[in-house]
């Protein structure tokens, strides 16, 4: 890649940013941090009622609502 006929001030950020691939690797960040055997051993989807009712026992609930909308892979 040649950087210097690369102009990033004419081009707007949405034109590198994708919606589909950040929830994407917002999921696979949210599965490292806590579907591992030493967190949660359950099934690792952020919309299933296990894992939000795991989260609501240790009083985590508004961390995973920070994590906002994912896509599971």
């Amino acid at each position: 890649l040649n950087t210097s006929t690369v102009n990033f001030d004419s081009d707007s950020s949405s034109d590198y940013y994708d919606e589909k691939w950040d929830k994407m690797t917002r999921y696979l960040e949210f599965q490292e941090a806590y579907c591992n055997p030493s967190k949660y051993r359950g099934r690792c989807d952020p919309n299933n009622p296990e894992l939000i009712e795991w989260f609501a026992k240790r009083k985590l609930t508004k961390r995973l609502e920070n994590w906002g909308q994912m896509i599971v892979n």
